[in-house]
Parts: C-alpha cells; sequence; structure tokens
C-alpha cells in the first residue's frame, strides 16, 4: 500500500521568513525596526523621545547636531535604532543645506529645529540630495520626512524619492503631525542593489526658507512574503479544525 505524504500546513510561513530575512541579509536591520533621526542645530532645545506618525513610548532618537548657522550640513551620520542600537544605516547629505538657528514655536520636539536652505542664496545651494546607505540589497521602508517653516507660514519642503512630494506647513504652532502639511510618507521604497535609496529635498517656493527637521525609516515585509505568511497561518488554522 502507497502511503500519503502529509503536506506540511507551516511550508508557506518558511518561504515567508525566507523572503522576509533575504532582503535584510546584508543589514542589521529586522522587520519591525524602526529609526528616528532628527536634525538640531540649538544645544538648548530638547532632543525627541518616544512617538511621532510612527514608534512608541521610550523609543530613542539619533540626534544630528550642526552648529547653529553652519553653513554646510555636508556628510554621513551613523543613525541608530529606536531601541538605541546600531543599525548599521547612514544618510548624507549632500549640497551644502546649512544648519537652521531657530524653529518655530511648538509643541513637538522634532519641529524645534532643523535644517535648512536658505531664501534668497546666502551662499547656500537651494537643494540637496539625501542618501539612505548600508540598507542591505532589497530592503523596504516606509519612510517619513518631517519639514515645518522656520520663519513664516508657508516655507515648506519639496521631496523627491520617485515621486515629488511637498509640506505645504500653513501654521508657524506645531501642534499635531498632519500629512502633506508638515510632513511626507514614502510608502514601500526598496533599496537598490548597494543598499542605498537616494532622493533629493528643494524649497517649496523659490523666494522662502525650506526647514528639514527630521526623518523616521520603518523596516516592512515584502508583499510576497506578508501574503505567503497568511496564508500559511490559514493553512494551519484549517489543519487545527
Amino acid at each position: 500500500m502507497k502511503l500519503k505524504r502529509k503536506k506540511s500546513p507551516l511550508t508557506a510561513l518558511t518561504c515567508a521568513s525566507l523572503l522576509g530575512s533575504a532582503a535584510l541579509s546584508q543589514a542589521a536591520l529586522t522587520i519591525g525596526d524602526i529609526i528616528s533621526v532628527n536634525f538640531n542645530s540649538v544645544a538648548s532645545t530638547n532632543t525627541p523621545t518616544g512617538a511621532a506618525v510612527i514608534g512608541q513610548s521610550g523609543d530613542i532618537w539619533t540626534e544630528i547636531f550642526k552648529a547653529s548657522w553652519d553653513q554646510s550640513v555636508n556628510g554621513t551620520y551613523a543613525l541608530n535604532k529606536t531601541t538605541g542600537a546600531s543599525s548599521g544605516v547612514s544618510l548624507a547629505f549632500a549640497g551644502d543645506a546649512g544648519s537652521h538657528g531657530n524653529g518655530p514655536v511648538t509643541n513637538l520636539d522634532v519641529f524645534e529645529s532643523g535644517f535648512f536652505l536658505d531664501a534668497n542664496g546666502g551662499g547656500y545651494n537651494e537643494s540637496a540630495t539625501i542618501t539612505l546607505s548600508g540598507l542591505g540589497a532589497g530592503t523596504i521602508i516606509d519612510l517619513y520626512l518631517y519639514a515645518a517653516a522656520g520663519h513664516t507660514a508657508g516655507e515648506g519642503a519639496t521631496f523627491n524619492f520617485g515621486s515629488s512630494q511637498t509640506t505645504t506647513d500653513a501654521n508657524t504652532t506645531e501642534t499635531a503631525y498632519q500629512l502633506g502639511v508638515n510632513y511626507v510618507k514614502y510608502a514601500g521604497l526598496v533599496a537598490d542593489g548597494s543598499g542605498n535609496i537616494s532622493g533629493t529635498w528643494t524649497k517649496a517656493t523659490a523666494s522662502n526658507y525650506s526647514v528639514f527637521s527630521g526623518a523616521q525609516i520603518a523596516v516592512i515585509p515584502e508583499p510576497s512574503a506578508a501574503i505567503l505568511g497568511g496564508l500559511g497561518m490559514l493553512a494551519l488554522l484549517r489543519r487545527r479544525r
């Protein structure tokens, strides 16, 4: 008599796990990790803690500090996870954006200061390139970029990571996170074969300043891994019935 081999209900789950981990094999990241970074140029301001649009109470932010009105923030900066552990990821600025001397009156620490593009040139370029490196080839992230006025309402920022998104920042007092007003979100960005993701930051209005205050990076699973994981759980539930 020929015995039939039982199919394991965990096959889909195993495949999902392999797919989800393959993209992260070159990085110190795991799915669900968050990196929160604040750009600061005033020593007396508060470094954010806890959640912004994403995150939770007790999260630790990486602070990138440059002295007030420093003409250049060019450089590469190591980023930590919100647990405080090294992420293996770096953020680089190129294009000579400057560090800003002050920010808007705010109840949200992330907007207290930042890096900026000058209103009238002033020796600064009017655009900057932002590069995330060390993510691991194929790593998928959601990217949140926080930008609010430092002087008057309407000093927005335009970012382009595959598509253009602009903050309008209708207020000079930040009391809540508002999509398209003081932050933008890029969902499902995929790191290239070198583990990099690059984009640009420009002024929303040529005659105004543009202040970039911080960012959050969330590592997410591949869609295929999430689907397979769901199928595996469904198979497991059916077997238990």
